[in-house]
């Protein structure tokens, strides 16, 4: 019977030193490879630092070749103001400019205009009609007309008369409304510039005439209104 009893009692012994098998619920599931983790548990990156909110680029967001994120809305270099002040002679890659945006959502067919793009704003003192001309192209630039502020989906018209021609685009300017004047190269286009805005009251009839508002997207009639003042 002692013999028994202390046979037993080394089995007993055997099996705690040797241990029991792991449940399934216990066992660990593999790391895939595309995770580090460290000490405290923290997914890293590939030089070993934690990602976070910064980290993560926004759908908008447009990354050049450098890997830096570019804006997606244009500030102005300058104002402009009627009748003083009202001519600005420079390049579309002047300083001040970016090639940031390429479609301007807010126009229809304002897309692949990949060349710098650079603005300007003026704010109407009344309710008036306004002509812009942008003339003195060596290449094919285009002009773009937004409100409020500088972002593409606020492109209210849109000039793009081909190779060299004249742009110019006639509209009814709103009290205290901001308007920004945006020239833009088109495909990867490059030229100096002269840009004019003329102002009229309801009182002038002389300055622009009182066609039907358009703008210089009719290839087959792309003179200016001004022609016939």
């Amino acid at each position: 019977m002692r013999t028994f009893l202390l046979r037993l009692l080394a089995a007993s012994l055997l099996l705690l030193l040797v241990g029991c098998p792991a449940d399934d619920d216990d066992t660990a599931e593999p790391i895939d490879d595309d995770d580090v983790v460290d000490d405290d548990d923290s997914v890293l990156d590939d030089d070993d630092s934690v990602l976070d909110d910064d980290d993560i680029v926004d759908d908008d967001d447009i990354v050049d070749d450098d890997d830096s994120v570019l804006p997606q809305e244009c500030e102005e270099v300058d104002t402009l103001s009627c009748p003083d002040d009202n001519v600005i002679e420079t390049a579309n890659d002047a300083a001040g400019s970016n090639a940031a945006i390429a479609n301007w959502t807010g126009c229809e067919y304002a897309e692949g205009l990949t060349g710098p793009e650079i603005a300007f704003a003026w704010t109407a003192p009344a309710d008036q009609e306004a002509y812009i001309e942008l003339s003195g192209l060596t290449d094919d630039l285009d002009l773009l007309l937004l409100e409020e502020n500088c972002e593409p989906d606020t492109c209210i018209d849109y000039s793009w008369n081909g190779g060299t021609e004249d742009e110019w685009l006639l509209f009814d300017a709103e009290t205290d409304m901001t308007y920004f004047i945006v020239v833009e190269g088109f495909d990867g286009a490059v030229s100096d510039f002269v840009l004019t805005l003329d102002c009229v009251t309801g009182d002038d009839d002389d300055s622009v005439s009182d066609d039907d508002d358009s703008s210089g997207a009719d290839e087959e009639d792309s003179s200016s209104p001004m022609d016939d003042a």
